[in-house]
């Protein structure tokens, strides 16, 4: 087990192999973390993250079989609590630990539904990371946002034929967190070429853009 401390939480991390200590964007989830941090609230308690690092790739079933929480979910956490929270797949695990921490962070409101919710934790996270890794250059999140969307667009696309009713799973993750980014005018109109055949809910991170974050090219984290 690998375990990073600092003021704001702690991550407890068990890897599947010593390569994947390097995969993990640790400067990044420390800023997260901190973003997420109240420290004036009388009630504050750091952050526990429990990482397993699984290699299991989110990937659609075969045909258009109905898809399934082992072919999407990453992780899980209890609302409002700081110190249980959970992420046990490698691959996007950057973008559910900004889900789970809206969940422990208190930001739902539960009286819309748990799909509801869902659907709106995701278009905040999935909005959160882009605003990350843009590092606050407009040209850049305005790019990563394009990219973002096409990448929801193209995937649902797919999604859709799994579905067998409106509001089936994963609609809470997929189809509804696309309703939520619609509403804030964030969705744009899909651009040509764009192709998606992974259930990852953000687009892959180029080479270049794992670089400046420090992780190797071939890691699924960021």
């Amino acid at each position: 087990m690998t375990t990073m401390k600092c003021e704001y939480g702690q991550v407890c991390a068990i890897f599947d192999n010593k390569q994947q200590e390097q995969d993990l964007p640790w400067g990044l989830w420390g800023r997260i973390l901190r973003l997420y941090t109240e420290k004036k609230h009388t009630s504050f308690k750091p952050f526990k993250i429990f990482f397993l690092a699984n290699t299991h790739v989110r990937q659609f079933p075969k045909k258009y079989d109905v898809i399934q929480p082992i072919h999407i979910n990453g992780g899980y956490t209890y609302p409002c609590n700081h110190e249980t929270i959970i992420i046990y797949r490698a691959e996007d695990a950057t973008r559910v630990l900004l889900h789970e921490l809206q969940h422990s962070s208190c930001l739902d409101h539960h009286d819309d539904g748990v799909d509801q919710v869902e659907a709106e934790t995701e278009a905040w996270a999935e909005l959160l990371y882009v605003g990350l890794l843009s590092k606050g250059n407009l040209r850049q999140f305005t790019s990563l946002l394009q990219t973002q969307s096409d990448w929801i667009r193209c995937q649902n696309n797919t999604v859709r034929k799994h579905m067998r009713t409106v509001k089936q799973f994963p609609w809470r993750y997929t189809v509804g967190k696309e309703t939520v980014w619609q509403r804030w005018n964030m969705l744009r109109p899909l651009s040509a070429n764009t192709a998606c055949t992974s259930l990852r809910l953000t687009f892959p991170p180029s080479v270049s853009m794992k670089k400046q974050f420090g992780v190797l090219a071939d890691s699924t984290m960021l």
